[in-house]
């Protein structure tokens, strides 16, 4: 089916019949998108994307977040939030295509004006809510009256939008890492489909050939065989081990070996593998997978190196004063309802110990551009340094705790601290459903909150981050992916080599 898209000369999207104000909301989408001057030719404007630059968020933000707009916002976000932009086979068929329109009822729009329509929505979605709320105040009564309306539930054409681009990015190459088939099929998960195969079945023709041609639509077979089948055909074809890291719900699952993805639930946490590979780093350096598996592909025999043992877990829970861990349990779709599982996802919030945590780490950023840092680095740099004094003291008087930094002596408060609301955001996203350990001989990492004393942490060969291993009766139970501090660029290879440890051979089930 793919190629038919990828074939086709235009691909014309029907979000359905009008509304009464969706020729409002798509009349708007255009208008944002003549906030970045767009070029006038349409093979130009999707050729050449410099045109999307800061200056023309800033232009929407001054022209169009205003009171007088606030019905316009609210149309769009009812139109994001119709059932097409979050079905499971649209990704397959918008990515591939050459060129899309959008219809709704008798209105179009280029998709290249919801290219930048969406993600400036979803960037200023505090700005909007306020504007709305100033701008419909004679029509909305409250605030929980203001966030039943689809404000904030535009994610899934966000990450569609994501998805597109990364496609444009990554081309047509026969890419099967983290940032290639794992990436469609983790967009696949909050994705709605009437059959679970197809989380599998409609991002194949985003995959690589060999991977595609290894996998036969079959509905008749079980799931949990499909889901099995899918990961060790990745295994094989590529080389890499990173799909076992999508695996987060192991300690729930009870019909698939642990280290199998079930992509028909939420993504419980961010694999670390595909931050690593993000942020060019490769705990397993330059090695591929050394795997087999059993015939029933209910076995993965994976060689590594066991770099420790978990002695403590639950470590941010004795320094974080104010922190308070929210658990929420998500259905297939995504929606958060009252959690009640140990394998719910589980939030940090932690806002103002982050602050007096991360100030003593800042020498390791660069006074310029503080975002550039890796966050899980700093925010383990900065851990090691305060664990040695102890729990977080707050109170009135706690700025004055910072020390001082001679790299940042020629900024103000006022010019470091906007940084941090969204470096706080980022971690508290990587953060999420994790929690803090130590090995026996002290190595801190972040790890699955599931995690327990007496669990192994090893460097699997072809695998972008370390994993967490529990031995039971002689075989591993695959517990989760971690990022270790001073463990993410090839160090435990390099001891490898050099005798300092030896390898070893692990049967995950």
């Amino acid at each position: 089916m793919h190629q038919i898209f990828a074939n086709a000369q235009l691909v014309i999207v029907w979000l359905g019949k009008p509304s009464v104000d969706s020729d409002l909301a798509m009349s708007f989408v255009k208008m944002i998108h003549d906030c970045f001057n767009p070029p006038v030719d349409p093979d130009e404007e999707e050729q050449n994307i410099d045109w999307i630059d800061s200056f023309g968020q800033a232009r929407v933000g001054s022209e169009l977040i205003r009171p007088n707009y606030s019905h316009s916002w609210v149309a769009f976000h009812r139109l994001l939030n119709r059932s097409w932009w979050s079905r499971a086979w649209v990704m397959q068929e918008l990515l591939v295509a050459k060129r899309v329109v959008i219809c709704c009822g008798h209105a179009s729009a280029s998709w290249m004006a919801f290219r930048v329509a969406i993600p400036v929505t979803r960037m200023a979605n505090s700005e909007i809510v306020s504007c709305i709320v100033d701008g419909t105040s004679c029509l909305i009564s409250s605030i929980s009256e203001l966030y039943s309306l689809p404000i904030h539930l535009i994610e899934p054409a966000f990450r569609l939008v994501a998805r597109k681009v990364a496609r444009s990015e990554i081309g047509t190459r026969d890419i099967q890492r983290a940032e290639g088939l794992t990436h469609w099929l983790s967009g696949t998960r909050h994705r709605a489909c009437k059959v679970a195969h197809d989380k599998i079945y409609s991002v194949l023709g985003l995959a690589g050939g060999q991977f595609r041609e290894a996998i036969l639509p079959d509905y008749s077979q079980p799931i949990e065989t499909l889901f099995a089948q899918t990961a060790r055909i990745y295994i094989e074809t590529s080389g890499c081990l990173d799909i076992i890291s999508h695996s987060q719900h192991s300690k729930g699952q009870q019909n698939m070996p642990s280290w199998v993805p079930d992509w028909g639930r939420h993504e419980r946490a961010t694999s670390f593998a595909e931050v690593a590979v993000t942020n060019c780093h490769q705990a397993s350096g330059t090695t591929v997978a050394a795997a087999s598996f059993s015939s029933d592909t209910l076995m993965l025999l994976a060689k590594g190196i066991c770099m420790g043992i978990v002695a403590d877990r639950q470590i941010e829970v004795h320094l974080l004063p104010d922190l308070t861990k929210e658990k929420k349990q998500h259905t297939a779709s995504g929606e958060i309802i009252d959690g009640s599982e140990d394998y719910d996802t589980v939030y940090w919030h932690f806002v103002r110990s982050a602050e007096v945590l991360l100030y003593p780490a800042m020498e390791l950023l660069s006074p310029e551009d503080p975002l550039w840092a890796d966050h899980l680095d700093l925010f383990l740099r900065a851990f090691q340094i305060q664990r040695r004094h102890g729990k977080i003291v707050l109170g009135d008087n706690f700025d004055r705790r910072r020390p001082h930094l001679e790299s940042w002596a020629h900024l103000t408060e006022q010019q470091i601290c906007p940084h941090f609301p969204r470096f706080y955001d980022h971690l508290q996203g990587l953060l999420t459903s994790r929690t803090i350990i130590s090995t026996e001989d002290g190595r801190l990492g972040i790890a699955p909150d599931f995690t327990e004393a007496g669990d192994l942490v090893c460097v699997l060969f072809g695998c972008h981050s370390p994993v967490v291993l529990r031995k039971i009766d002689g075989l591993f139970f695959f517990v989760g992916d971690c990022w270790m501090y001073q463990m993410m660029d090839g160090e435990a290879i390099q001891m490898l080599n050099e005798g300092m440890i030896q390898e070893d051979q692990f049967t995950i089930v």
